[in-house]
């Protein structure tokens, strides 16, 4: 037997076995690749989302606009022209695209007490212009902060993937006082 003859034969079904085994692992390398980009995708967008938060907490906790627009006594309330800030502010940080939404209440004050967490803002258990400190001296004085949500929709993932979400919302809060 001639050894060319013989190298020819052995090769004969390695063709067949390549095209096969391509075929198997081809559909589950592209669905791990797309699940890899989907994923980045998403948490790109969650973490844009989050420094978007921040930046609109940061404006009203900054910007003159909100420090004239937050009142405090005698009950807290914080003006449209600082809540028009802080979406414009969150909008502009990064451009998004396509535009955030804003749930309600997108923009709230809260208020607790130095070292307990008991809420000092509450109208239905405790009274108008409430301060910690005139309760108990203990309680410390009041910590107030500002609470800041947003929403964005996300562009659909190349694979429908179970559970995979289109609506990403995220909520900061940053002290204010």
């Amino acid at each position: 037997m001639n050894l060319s003859r013989l190298i020819r034969s052995t090769r004969l079904g390695v063709g067949g076995a390549v095209a096969v085994e391509f075929a198997l692992v081809t559909p589950v390398l592209i669905t791990v690749v797309l699940g890899a980009i989907d994923f980045g995708r998403l948490l790109v967008n969650a973490q844009s989302l989050v420094a978007g938060t921040r930046v609109g907490a940061e404006y009203a906790r900054n910007s003159q606009t909100c420090k004239t627009g937050i009142q405090l006594l005698p009950s807290m309330s914080i003006s449209g022209a600082c809540t028009t800030g802080i979406h414009q502010a969150m909008q502009n940080s990064l451009n998004f695209s396509p535009a955030l939404t804003f749930p309600a209440p997108d923009v709230r004050l809260e208020c607790y007490c130095d070292g307990d967490n008991a809420r000092c803002d509450s109208t239905t258990w405790m009274p108008a212009n409430f301060s910690c400190a005139t309760v108990s001296p203990s309680r410390g004085f009041n910590q107030v902060y500002v609470r800041v949500t947003a929403s964005q929709t996300v562009a659909a993932p190349f694979f429908p993937w179970p559970g995979f979400t289109t609506t990403l919302t995220s909520q900061t809060s940053l002290q204010i006082q």
